[in-house]
């Protein structure tokens, strides 16, 4: 099974304030944007929380989206969930087979058959 890692970028404070700077100073946010090789949304985010609190604006590096802990726990259970799906695929295959078996048995020897079981008997048969 392959795994995808998603990494965030993480960027200090002084990155971030400069960047806000940059944005006030004039420079577009598409160039800047470019530049900095970070989104505008970014961008965007960074000057909003800046224009609320400029002393406290980027107190800290963020969370992470994805705690280790919890990608840990689904990747356990998409395991769990494999093995199940496994264990149910192959009961399901023993019942095909044996319903296709007892069907194959029946129509092999018909006096066994429950609609044989039945049927009239022929002539030959009721002299015997």
């Amino acid at each position: 099974m392959r795994v995808i890692t998603l990494s965030r970028r993480t960027f200090t404070e002084e990155f971030k304030l400069a960047a806000v700077h940059r944005l006030q100073a004039g420079i577009p946010i598409r160039e800047l944007s470019g530049e900095l090789e970070v989104s505008r949304n970014m961008l965007y985010r960074w000057a909003r929380e800046f224009r609320k609190a400029p002393g406290e604006a980027f107190p800290g590096n963020g969370q992470p989206h994805w705690p280790g802990g919890r990608v840990a726990d689904l990747e356990r259970k998409i395991g769990q969930q494999a093995l199940e799906i496994d264990y149910l695929k192959k009961c399901l295959q023993r019942i095909d087979d044996k319903r296709t078996h007892r069907f194959r048995r029946d129509q092999r020897s018909p006096e066994t058959s429950v609609r044989s079981q039945h049927q009239p008997k022929t002539d030959a048969e009721r002299n015997a």
